[in-house]
């Protein structure tokens, strides 16, 4: 069928992948099930915020892309460029998703800690990609260098022509430009964890438009491919720079610290002696914080919320010490902060132990048994505002609301 096969193909193994991805949904360990009678279309508006972004960076990229090949067709109309650049952005997606999955990681946990109002974790968990995780991505900018005609060699078995020697070239400029995009995503990544949508949807648009299409358009039709990825190059040197400025503004100053430099404000989350943090390694920890949680909660809310909160938390620790910390060889934590705010305490259950999520825990208590441990967390879920729970990167998260 030559390139109608090729298209067909495509779209059967997306809809594939999606039937394969898909069917846990309809299982009953799924904690998210499809149901259109669930349906809450008031929260389609905030659904659309979150992922507008994406939407949008696919979409201009497609026209920028378009236009670019128009661009480099009219400066080789042999196509030669056309099918080098085509080859370029292929082969960068493979090193391309380590950025990716480094900003993914980070955003994914920053927004726990948003959640918690936990500042300081925040700052700890950016520091860690900005570190830890730009050393991840500076070795796939290296791997994008000096694999590049061996990669460029899985499409152009010719190490001599001139399409082959166009595509390595640009992949080799390309390794600058992954480096940039990286820190970018990075920090548009991080904004969407914080809820600064604004931001995010400029930085997608700007990633689309903003500087290397206009560049790009100038460059092309005297440099070829290498006005392209030139164009690339400070496109995303643009967009990386933009976070930096953003908290520039924010502050109207040049910030001082990491915490500052992402724009954690002065007075976000609770003071030190408002909030309780504790790790969990063993029975008698449990037991200990317990206490400690009770001592906290008393004179700030409700005695009774107070004695069931340290109850429910203390049983819900037990279980996880007993039936999921010798599961494997691997030594356990269970981190928890338990932050006062107004009338409310917000308590955070984190573990590193196979899925569980506590709260079908009330479903598994048997109703007859009143001894005050059975009964203590469906009572707890029955003083709580709200409960969340979810599975982030190997990482329980359960959160509640007093």
């Amino acid at each position: 069928m030559g390139i109608k096969g090729l298209g067909c193909a495509t779209s059967l193994s997306q809809w594939g992948y999606m039937c394969m991805a898909g069917w846990f949904f309809l299982t009953k360990k799924a904690s998210l099930k499809f149901n259109l009678k669930l349906i809450r279309w008031k929260e389609l508006w905030e659904m659309t915020k979150v992922g507008a972004p994406s939407a949008i960076v696919f979409f201009l990229t497609a026209i920028r892309s378009n236009l670019f090949n128009n661009s480099l067709n009219a400066y080789d109309p042999t196509m030669i460029s056309v099918a080098a650049i085509s080859t370029y952005a292929m082969t960068l997606m493979i090193f391309e998703s380590v950025g990716k999955g480094v900003a993914a990681s980070g955003r994914l946990l920053a927004s726990v800690s948003y959640g918690e109002e936990d500042g300081r974790s925040m700052t700890a968990i950016m520091k860690l990609v900005f570190s830890k995780g730009m050393l991840i991505v500076l070795a796939a900018c290296a791997l994008t260098f000096f694999l590049a005609s061996p990669m460029t060699s899985l499409f152009y078995a010719d190490t001599g022509s001139r399409v082959h020697q166009l595509t390595a070239d640009a992949l080799k400029l390309g390794a600058i430009a992954l480096f940039f995009e990286s820190v970018a995503a990075i920090f548009s990544n991080y904004f969407q964890a914080i809820g600064r949508n604004v931001m995010v949807n400029y930085m997608s648009v700007m990633e689309g438009f903003g500087v290397a299409l206009p560049l790009g358009l100038i460059l092309i039709p005297s440099m070829g491919i290498d006005g392209c990825i030139t164009a690339y190059i400070i496109g995303y040197a643009v967009l990386a720079l933009l976070g930096p400025v953003y908290a520039i503004f924010y502050w109207k100053r040049m910030p001082k610290g990491l915490s500052e430099w992402l724009t954690i404000p002065k007075d976000f989350g609770a003071a030190e002696d408002e909030c309780l943090d504790a790790s969990i390694h063993s029975l008698e920890d449990a037991v200990a914080i317990s206490k400690d949680i009770r001592s906290f909660c008393e004179g700030k809310v409700d005695s009774r919320k107070a004695y069931f909160a340290s109850l429910a938390v203390e049983e819900m620790c037990l279980s996880i010490i007993k039936e999921r910390f010798d599961e494997n060889d691997k030594k356990h934590t269970i981190e928890i902060r338990v932050v006062h705010k107004g009338d409310d305490i917000f308590l955070s259950l984190k573990d590193d132990c196979r899925i569980f999520n506590p709260q079908d825990r009330a479903d598994l208590v048997n109703p007859r048994d009143d001894s005050p441990k059975s009964l203590s967390i469906c009572t707890f879920m029955g003083v709580v505002k709200e409960t969340e729970y979810q599975q982030t990167l190997g990482i329980n998260v359960f959160t509640a609301t007093v």
